[in-house]
């Protein structure tokens, strides 16, 4: 990767350039670097650029596009109004490239947006836009409409605009709809709008992708089951709603309090008797992601439902059902069952705001109530096929008692956010006891290969020094993240590179940000960034 501190010779150009095409390098692009490299890239990589990223402030130049011969993927950012496309952009097509084209809060022109739509984007993702803008795009032309990938995410649409839009899709193998609300439309239930999206027969034939994540509508079982035949290449299916069933005696059918994910691939059996399996059976590859809220009782009371589900999620609300909640996810995890390897703890209503700080006393407090993972941790550590364990929150206690007894085959935990288990800030001694325990259980610890902490909120004086200290004894993990609340420049450089060069098994280490850290990370091929 060329960089600010490296001035490259001409001779040194022409050898990097012989070496990438030998190689057969192909490389991926950000645009936000581009004024830096500019004149280095385009002398050396123009032939092995493939995928382009052209973010908000820079537009979609043309002379740029030109350059690079081989571009295979373009995605481009309109944050605003006056950014354009390629004019060129067919052209381009031509040559194979797909477009991604992501479009956030933003209105734009009629003579532009009717331009917009006629063009056979691979991708276009709508996040937020005026809700002018979503209508005009459904009614502005009346050609049918060449996208190969449609998000729309956050909007607000009449339904007579939705059918208008979704009416005119003929290549789409990619739809989802995330939290999309039908102004006008005084039902809860989505069956008469997934009856008319399954009546349009070109859609049907081409989707191959449907993801529907709607927490606020409702889908009767017996309505989606009858109409899922009708999808017959769909392989990839995301159904995620709400329930109008208010029944405390069937779990399953409350809200969106479970989450399942089947996958062919993990299935042994030879048949079904699921019914909201069926019409999927007889598929060669199939995936999919389903609340409680859309399956039938029996399929779960009755049938061999959960020896498909390779993935359980609970999602966590303060209800006053949560003790039968957590029965029902005891006594699923209970069932030791082979398929089921990864488990998900997750609290909706988490809020950002973990900590509150006296200003006089300057005492720090845990403000929000919390789930408790410790009523699951009996049946978590018996179970003997659990892989994976996340969790949106936990504290640092339980971590402690997590790790002391660690499922038999468990090879990764990831928190959102690790909250302290006292009032750290006025009995800072305490909250140290925890963390010199958890750390303490991971030298020891011969099973996890990836940890991961989004969030660590602690008194720790130095995370790097932290992080390296367990890596010193540890040999089984593979990825390790600890983002602290707060980043420190204490780092012990000389030890780290001693640690690195006694650990071959680490390849990933997401600290804080550090160019001197990252120097050395690189050095010895450790990625410190997310992939």
């Amino acid at each position: 990767m060329v960089t600010k501190d490296i001035v490259l010779s001409d001779h040194d150009r022409l050898q990097l350039k012989i070496i990438t095409q030998w190689l057969g390098i192909r490389i991926e692009l950000d645009a936000r670097e581009l004024s830096c490299y500019i004149n280095d890239i385009l002398k050396i990589l123009p032939d092995g650029v493939t995928h382009l990223y052209l973010p908000k402030y820079l537009g979609a130049p043309n002379q740029l596009l030109d350059h690079f011969t081989n571009l295979k993927k373009c995605t481009i950012s309109i944050f605003k109004a006056s950014r354009r496309l390629p004019d060129r952009m067919d052209e381009y097509q031509q040559r194979g490239v797909e477009f991604k084209v992501i479009h956030y809060k933003t209105n734009i022109a009629i003579r532009y947006r009717r331009d917009f739509v006629k063009l056979p984007l691979h991708t276009f993702s709508l996040w937020q836009s005026p809700k002018t803008y979503i209508e005009s795009l459904s009614y502005s032309i009346s050609t049918p409409i060449k996208i190969c990938k449609l998000i729309l995410k956050n909007h607000k649409i009449t339904l007579k605009s939705f059918y208008a839009l979704v009416g005119r899709l003929t290549v789409t193998t990619y739809l989802e709809i995330h939290n999309l609300t039908f102004s006008g439309y005084m039902s809860n239930s989505f069956d008469e709008i997934f009856t008319m999206i399954s009546n349009q027969a070109k859609l049907c034939e081409t989707l191959k992708d449907l993801h529907f994540k709607l927490p606020t509508l409702s889908m009767t079982s017996n309505v989606l089951s009858s109409l899922l035949p009708k999808f017959e290449n769909v392989v990839n299916m995301t159904l995620l709603f709400s329930s109008d069933n208010e029944d405390p005696n069937n779990m399953f059918s409350l809200n969106n309090a479970f989450e399942f994910k089947i996958s062919k691939d993990k299935i042994l059996s030879t048949s079904t008797d699921c019914s909201i399996l069926n019409s999927f059976y007889s598929r060669t590859v199939f995936n999919i992601h389903l609340s409680s809220s859309v399956l039938p009782y029996e399929d779960v009371e009755q049938s061999n439902f959960l020896q498909y589900v390779y993935e359980f999620t609970v999602n966590l609300d303060n209800s006053p059902l949560d003790v039968n909640r957590v029965a029902h996810t005891n006594e699923i995890i209970s069932k030791n069952l082979p398929n089921l390897t990864n488990f998900r703890l997750y609290d909706n209503n988490e809020k950002d705001l973990y900590i509150e700080v006296n200003a006089k006393t300057k005492e720090g407090i845990i403000k929000d109530a919390f789930n408790s993972i410790t009523k699951y941790i009996d049946t978590l550590s018996i179970n003997n096929h659990l892989v994976s364990l996340q969790f949106s929150s936990v504290v640092t206690c339980e971590l402690v008692v997590l790790l002391t007894r660690t499922p038999i085959k468990l090879q990764s935990i990831r928190v959102s956010v690790l909250k302290p288990s006292t009032r750290w800030i006025a009995k800072p001694h305490k909250e140290e006891h925890y963390s010199t325990e958890i750390k303490r259980l991971l030298r020891l610890n011969n099973s996890l290969t990836d940890l991961s902490i989004d969030l660590m909120i602690s008194p720790l004086k130095s995370n790097s020094n932290y992080v390296f200290s367990i890596l010193k004894y540890n040999r089984s993990l593979i990825r390790i993240k600890i983002i602290p609340q707060y980043y420190s420049e204490y780092i012990k450089l000389s030890s780290y590179e001693s640690i690195l060069k006694s650990n071959s098994i680490i390849s990933t280490i997401i600290i804080e940000p550090d160019s001197i850290i990252n120097n050395l990370l690189n050095q010895y091929l450790i990625n410190y960034e997310e992939i």
